[in-house]
């Protein structure tokens, strides 16, 4: 008895935990701490967890008017498909100078923020026509597996390196989604090209909103290494 009663109360919590993940899902897109290139084409989207009117909502960036720096056609979706909150888009818009943004929505349930870095290339171009590979299978784990086996290990250290270990420049990207842990081609790609986590599924960000799994990942940011 003791345990049925266990179980259920775990069954209970964890069904509220779910329901708490779904009903809190108020986000700006792209996301805090995002970090991106000037003249980067992007989607913006506000999405509430309730369903207000526009007159009650209000978005600035930098103390102004979004729309100083963000130009573009808004839709406003006082309840968007399949869920009973609204949401702004603005599709295919830019930031052209380089610095700090910080967008504030304000709305009846109170106060959300991001935080934006935007950066710039050099006056003189130090890269060009660079190439990306991307491949399965090139994780630390596999990349230590292909070392092993390729190359074999004696007292416990590999007897030699693979081809790509002695590139002058390596870094790790994190791919993870902001809304699930399970990761697909589109998000990830854009978290690649952009280094912006973005939401599953989408290519920069999701036209429909989608419920949060049980375990949302949390944005992950690239290091060198």
């Amino acid at each position: 008895m003791k345990i049925k009663t266990a179980t259920a109360a775990v069954s209970a919590a964890l069904l509220s935990l779910i329901a708490a993940g779904q009903a809190g899902a108020a986000q700006i897109y792209p996301v805090d701490q995002a970090r991106f290139m000037t003249n980067a084409r992007f989607d913006f989207k506000i999405e509430l967890d309730k369903s207000v009117a526009r007159k009650d909502v209000t978005v600035q960036i930098n103390g102004a008017d979004y729309s100083k720096t963000l130009s573009g056609k808004e839709v406003w979706m006082e309840k968007e498909d399949n869920v009973h909150g609204s949401a702004l888009v603005v599709r295919d818009v830019e930031i052209k100078k380089p610095g700090r943004y910080e967008v504030i929505v304000t709305r009846p349930e109170g106060e959300m923020r991001a935080n934006w870095d935007i950066y710039t290339t050099p006056e003189k171009p130090v890269a060009k026509n660079v190439i990306i590979l991307l491949a399965d299978g090139l994780s630390v784990g596999h990349r230590t597996a292909a070392r092993i086996l390729s190359k074999g290990v004696t007292n416990g250290m590999y007897n030699a390196p693979l081809a790509m270990d002695d590139m002058p420049h390596m870094a790790l990207l994190g791919t993870s989604s902001v809304d699930t842990i399970a990761a697909d081609s589109a998000h990830t790609a854009s978290a690649y090209t952009s280094v912006v986590p973005a939401p599953r599924p989408a290519r920069t960000i999701r036209s429909r909103r989608r419920s949060p799994s049980f375990c949302a990942a949390r944005p992950t940011r690239p290091s060198a290494s």
